[in-house]
């Protein structure tokens, strides 16, 4: 689970990409590639890790369609994570870049560690 900080850093990176992906068209100018860090829970009926384990994976493509209101996910390609089980959100262009409270610009490799 992310603490308060990361939650308000994952929940800024995809009002980003949301704002980037809002309709097809734009979607499709912008090709937004990143890389999604998630959990993806057991799903083997006969594993005695069902339901309570899991393990993380990374998906990198383009962001289709960030969808906050009703399924709560973000669309990579074609497969659809589920906010809940996002840990992170990279690009690999200055997509995430911000000024700190002293006008310095860091990037989001510098913010995550913090």
């Amino acid at each position: 689970e992310l603490n308060e900080e990361g939650l308000a850093e994952l929940n800024r990176r995809l009002r980003i990409l949301r704002g980037l992906t809002s309709n097809s068209r734009m979607a499709g100018e912008n090709c937004v590639k990143v890389t999604v860090t998630y959990y993806v829970p057991c799903s083997d009926r006969d594993s005695e890790s069902y339901g309570r384990r899991g393990q993380y994976e990374q998906m990198t493509g383009i962001c289709r369609k960030v969808d906050a209101e009703v399924t709560k996910s973000i669309l990579i390609d074609d497969r659809r994570i589920p906010f809940a089980q996002i840990l992170r959100i990279e690009a690999a262009s200055d997509l995430f870049l911000f000024s700190d409270s002293s006008g310095s610009a860091q990037r989001e490799e510098e913010a995550g560690s913090a």
